[in-house]
């Protein structure tokens, strides 16, 4: 879903964590993930928790979500 009204863009996402976490997770546990959005200019990227790498694949970098 999409969203905006002049000032504020939001996005929202839903995903199946089945299909995430093919293990499955439980309320308590922790998730790490990143979410970036690029744009058309070179190294430009805005991400939700940035790896200040040159890479987006940096696990130690990544966001901790907690399931309640």
């Amino acid at each position: 879903k999409s969203e905006a009204d002049g000032k504020v863009w939001k996005v929202s996402l839903a995903f199946p964590l089945a299909k995430i976490v093919p293990d499955g997770i439980k309320p308590g546990q922790k998730l790490y993930a990143n979410f970036y959005r690029s744009t058309p200019l070179p190294g430009k990227h805005m991400a939700w928790s940035p790896t200040f790498g040159t890479t987006f694949h940096l696990p130690s970098r990544m966001g901790e979500l907690s399931l309640e």
